[in-house]
């Protein structure tokens, strides 16, 4: 079975659509009351809600892909302590005790992916938080690699996939028509943003078999952004 969490964000429907015919099961913030695939609501935040979740009546866990994420978009003059503690608690605390307890239920052969960000890799204005944890989930993608290895009876694998700017439905306007998002486009070598469809092939590519000697790897995918 494949776990998404955050599957009800346009990403994760994304992935879900390119799914065919795998089990799968939306963890998610916020249920998704019209659709009608399996959901469990889950906020990454809550320790006590990862403590108690129990995932004994669904099928082994082969894939694990986390898509969630916390942004406040937060300069050094503005950013609040509870605000770089919130991102804290989802983006890399509450994933890595997820993943501590999904352990238990996961298949002697399985793959996670994270989904970290351009923000994680480069310096950006205004990421105060963000782009620090973010950083902090691709390092962990290492060290649960080192720790994996140790698991002589099992063969768990984790990497990462870092988007840059998203052109989608909910970010068409600001991308397309705002001067922030025409400066952010002539960074790009081709001018070109990427789309959900780019990011969640990556994801799909690195949880297949015939990439298992990808581990502990941060894929960033960004037209070129970050690289000039």
């Amino acid at each position: 079975m494949h776990i998404i969490v955050g599957g009800n964000g346009s990403l994760g429907q994304d992935l879900i659509h390119q799914l065919s015919g795998e089990s799968f099961l939306v963890i998610d913030k916020q249920i998704n009351e019209i659709s009608d695939y399996p959901q469990l609501q889950l906020d990454l935040s809550d320790m006590d809600a990862i403590d108690s979740l129990d995932l004994s009546e669904f099928p082994e866990i082969t894939k694990v892909s986390i898509l969630t994420g916390l942004n406040y978009a937060k300069g050094l003059m503005d950013i609040q302590l509870h605000e770089w503690d919130d991102m804290f608690a989802v983006n890399i605390k509450g994933t890595l005790f997820f993943i501590q307890k999904l352990l238990h239920y996961m298949a002697k052969k399985a793959s996670i992916v994270f989904c970290s960000s351009q923000n994680g890799v480069v310096g950006h204005e205004n990421r105060i938080g963000y782009g620090e944890s973010k950083a902090a989930l691709i390092h962990l993608a290492k060290n649960l690699t080192v720790e994996f290895a140790k698991m002589k009876q099992r063969d768990l694998r984790v990497n990462v996939v870092s988007p840059s700017y998203i052109l989608n439905e909910k970010t068409e306007q600001y991308l397309t028509s705002s001067l922030q998002g025409h400066c952010l486009r002539a960074k790009i070598p081709n001018q070109t943003f990427i789309t959900n469809e780019s990011v969640t092939a990556s994801i799909l590519f690195l949880h297949q078999e015939n990439a298992s000697g990808i581990r502990g790897q941060n894929l960033v995918i960004d037209n070129g952004m970050t690289i000039v």
